[in-house]
């Protein structure tokens, strides 16, 4: 962890704290795109698979990469950034986590690149398979923000803004 944290590049460093909070709190193994929305990298950097392993690799001894899929070296890497004393990057509770995730997936599906995805028709998300060129279908982002805002610090629904398409009547980002 000291590696981590006693990276030269601070910008380098909140990506990395970043990164170890989201595959930590995450309910399945991200992949690199998932990721790299999901943590708000540069957009230069969201689809450079090079860069995104960079990243990773920079978490230390702690995550790897396999198939372009974000995974942890072994169990005790996680439970030790879960260790009650490890204050340096998570919140107590994982509250604010999950506030976070939740409201940068339902970013991604508010956005109009998600909905070049559905190309118009009404389908399940689970059902979606189309990807566009620049912008990947993120399963994850699509199926699990929900997930994270139940499990969410209380102060949540000020981060949402019930004017967006998404909460509107008929709307094309909930083809349900």
């Amino acid at each position: 962890m000291e590696q981590v944290m006693n990276n030269e590049d601070k910008e380098l460093t909140v990506y990395i704290k970043e990164i170890l909070r989201l595959v930590t709190v995450a309910f399945l193994a991200l992949t690199l795109g998932e990721l790299a929305v999901a943590a708000e990298l540069l957009m230069e950097h969201r689809y450079n698979r090079m860069t995104l392993i960079q990243y990773v690799n920079q978490c230390g001894s702690f995550l790897t990469t396999r198939q372009d899929t974000v995974h942890f070296v072994h169990q005790s890497a996680k439970d030790y950034l879960l260790s009650p004393g490890n204050t340096v990057i998570f919140s107590p509770g994982l509250g604010e986590e999950n506030k976070m995730i939740a409201y940068r997936c339902f970013q991604y599906v508010c956005t109009a690149a998600f909905s070049k995805c559905l190309d118009g028709r009404t389908l399940p998300a689970e059902k979606l398979e189309m990807v566009t060129r620049n912008t990947p279908y993120l399963e994850y982002l699509v199926l699990h923000w929900m997930d994270h805002g139940r499990t969410a610090s209380l102060d949540i629904a000020e981060l949402f803004n019930l004017e967006e398409q998404f909460f509107r009547q008929h709307s094309r980002l909930r083809p349900i």
